[in-house]
């Protein structure tokens, strides 16, 4: 039955399942001291709304957050470089995301099932793992900024490789109804 979680000043870590299943929980302040947040840590935590994440983190790590359904917004510091595998895994009342510009890793089933509605990729990010953005419904479009080296969009919001050889994905929500795969592209993920 508990609400709401008030962690003192001068923690520094939250170790692996420490309020998983914690149904009930709907509000953690968390001090700027925590610098290390353990996997699944918040996991299935259902109605969890907000909470605020410490500057010092520098990966958001596997399960965090997965299905914190209720949650409807994350701030990601700016120093993380890494959002593991399932970080965010339905997490449907997030429609929205700023992936840091620190941030260069992003893992499998990072925000699968989630509520984003649009996703930018700033320069940074140097790997996306295989459905990193699967089964987001409301996702109608996803920019990648240009100087990406490794990744870029196109006008309907697909995500392909820099060459613009390979195309990830479709988003899951675009809503056009008939797309042309550009010429040039010789490989399709699987799924895309």
């Amino acid at each position: 039955n508990l609400v709401k979680v008030t962690l003192p000043n001068g923690l520094e870590r939250i170790e692996d399942y420490t309020f998983a299943w914690c149904y009930s929980l709907k509000n953690v302040n968390i001090p700027e001291s925590v610098n290390y947040i353990g996997d699944s840590a918040f996991s299935n935590c259902t109605s969890l709304e907000k909470i605020v994440l410490p500057p010092n983190l520098n990966c958001i790590d596997e399960y965090v957050f997965t299905d914190c359904e209720s949650l409807d917004g994350i701030n990601i510091p700016e120093g993380v470089t890494r959002i593991e595998y399932g970080a965010f895994w339905g997490c449907k009342g997030i429609d929205s995301v700023t992936i840091p510009d620190a941030v260069t890793y992003i893992g499998i089933n990072a925000f699968d099932n989630s509520g984003l509605k649009s996703v930018y990729i700033p320069a940074s990010v140097e790997k996306i793992e295989t459905w990193a953005f699967d089964d987001c419904y409301s996702l109608e479009k996803i920019t990648v900024s240009p100087e990406n080296r490794d990744y870029a969009s196109d006008g309907s919001g697909a995500l392909f490789t820099k060459d613009m050889r390979t195309l990830i994905m479709l988003p899951d929500g675009t809503k056009i109804t008939e797309y042309t795969i550009p010429d040039g592209v010789y490989t399709v993920y699987p799924w895309a």
